[in-house]
């Protein structure tokens, strides 16, 4: 497929196609002192070159042309623009501007406007002007190796779909370093954006099915103003986005907090709200306030990052049905929270060096399975449920933590195979101890069925019979486990369950066609048969 469209593009490119193209220079030595002049003189396919100099213009591209700036010994050409409006505007499809130095004289003002499909813009530094580079109403672009810094917005999609913005520097930008407004599909891949003033990269408005990687989204908000609700890449009202291999560090700037004790940074890595099935994933996060917040969201997907540092390292808040899995999270005020949080799955993550581990708050139907944390603060509660019920926890591993673990108005929660090494303290006393039901396991080469408890590290019964279970209750601080476990979770082997074998056939059956229930309309009924009937057969 790849190579047909290839072909496709080599026969039908216009420059290509169109051998009487010609070049039409510009500048001192040129045929042309204006470049407006020159766009006029061009026709459909030709290449426009500027020279050195400063061409006080505003240019109206509305045709298929190369326009390229070329350093002639006095620097790259620079267009400056007159008021408010876009310094250069593209309005046909397939033109090409590189190598331009673009400024407004007026703050209000765009300087590179796109306005049609499939253009190109390389190797330009635009500065100066309230946006830019905007693309509106348009798609497939490339918006490649420019300089965008000193603006009020780097770049701007307003409605338009499909577009590539790689490998950009949009530094530096009084608001936004990259923003988009109802647009979809677009590819935002290796820029670096850093030192903007307000959220680095904004997503909002039914901005769908996006992909951000590998970008380096840093010392971004520097205002340390609390509750201005600043990030590095933020994402509302968008579904679908893909967040992966970026570099999020420092964003935010900082205040003091706990009577002056700790500094916490204001600025978030990845802010979710009010989003579905978006994904982040494989990023590096340092230093921000939260490293990823999800608020009013359903259906995220967090995994596989490594974030150290943050006030929280994820939350997720308001939220439902999220994935949190395979993380590395350290050194956290809290490294992983749910707060009014339901039906979520927290898995394989890695916490360590937080004030707390897990606290979850107001949340139900969770289950945490599959995770290991350790060397909490002294004084804080590693793992902390909080009015939170009908959660599951299992497989995991607490150990070298400051409290332990607590569970505080919190009843009907599961927990069975878990090491328990620090304590554990339960405030309800209607929570279960063990697997629901009687489990078949291997432990230490010999299978046994029953049911299965926790370890934990004040345990001072025995195994007496070698099924890896004491002999006598743990029933201390809340906890009454029936089958508490001598060894180590990961002694425990639970073969999955054998799957019943299908039912086979010598022949493919055809479509297995259910009568709807009787109804006045015969007719309406057998035309709906013979619908089905129609397709199977491939009518």
């Amino acid at each position: 497929m790849f190579v047909a469209i290839i072909i496709c593009l080599l026969l039908f490119s216009p420059a290509i196609v169109d051998t009487n193209a010609k070049t039409i220079t510009v500048g001192e030595a040129g045929e042309y002192r204006s470049i407006q002049q020159g766009i006029d003189r061009a026709g459909d396919g030709d290449t426009v070159l500027v020279g050195s100099g400063t061409y006080h213009e505003n240019l109206n591209v509305n045709k298929q042309l190369i326009i390229k700036g070329i350093d002639d010994g006095n620097g790259y050409p620079i267009v400056c623009g007159n008021g408010p409006g876009c310094t250069i505007g593209i309005r046909s499809g397939g033109t090409r501007i590189e190598g331009l130095r673009v400024t407004g004289t007026d703050s209000k003002g765009t300087g590179i406007g796109v306005y049609s499909d499939g253009n190109t813009i390389l190797g330009c530094v635009v500065s100066g002007n309230r946006l830019g580079i905007q693309v509106s109403d348009s798609r497939l672009n490339t918006i490649t190796s420019n300089d965008l810094s000193d603006n009020y917005i780097g770049i701007d999609l307003n409605r338009s779909d499909n577009n590539m913005i790689a490998d950009n520097v949009v530094n530096s930008n009084s608001f936004h370093g990259l923003k988009l407004y109802a647009s979809a599909g677009n590819s935002i891949l290796d820029n670096v954006a850093c030192y903007n003033s307000d959220d680095a990269i904004s997503l909002e408005q039914a901005s769908d099915n996006n992909l951000i990687s590998g970008n380096n989204v840093s010392f971004n908000a520097l205002s340390s103003i609390e509750f201005e609700n600043k990030n590095a890449i933020s994402i509302y009202l968008s579904d679908g986005n893909v967040v992966s291999n970026n570099l999020l560090k420092l964003n935010g700037g900082t205040v003091a907090r706990d009577g002056g004790a700790h500094i916490y940074r204001l600025g978030d890595g990845v802010q979710l709200k009010n989003t579905r099935d978006c994904v982040v994933k494989d990023n590096v996060m340092i230093d921000d306030h939260y490293a990823v917040w999800i608020d009013d969201s359903e259906n995220a997907t967090v995994t596989g990052n490594t974030a150290s540092g943050e006030y929280y390292n994820i939350i997720v808040e308001n939220s439902r049905d999220c994935l949190v899995a395979d993380n590395v999270l350290s050194n956290g005020g809290r490294n992983l929270r749910l707060l009014n949080a339901h039906h979520c799955t927290l898995r394989n993550n890695t916490m360590s060096g937080g004030m707390y581990d897990i606290t979850l708050t107001d949340s139900w139907y969770n289950t945490i399975e599959n995770c290991t944390w350790g060397d909490s603060a002294p004084g804080y509660q590693s793992l902390w449920l909080s009015n939170s019920s009908y959660n599951t926890l299992t497989r995991n591993t607490a150990h070298d933590n400051g409290r332990g673990i607590w569970l505080e108005s919190s009843a009907n929660n599961r927990l069975y195979l878990n090491d328990f090494l620090d304590g554990i303290y339960s405030a309800s006393q209607n929570n279960f101890w063990s697997t629901p039901g009687p489990e078949t396991y291997q432990y230490n080469g010999r299978t046994y069925t029953g049911y299965l408890g926790n370890r934990y590290g004040d345990y001072g019964g025995h195994d007496v019979n070698g099924d890896g279970l004491g002999e006598i209750p743990y029933t201390q601080n809340g906890v009454a486990d029936q089958y508490p476990l001598t060894g180590a979770v990961t002694d425990f082997l639970i073969p999955p369950p054998v799957p019943e074998p299908s039912p086979t056939s010598l022949s493919t059956p055809g479509p297995v066609v259910t009568p709807e229930p009787a109804s006045p309309d015969l007719w309406q009924w057998l035309g709906m048969q013979l619908k089905t009937w129609l397709q199977y057969l491939h009518f």
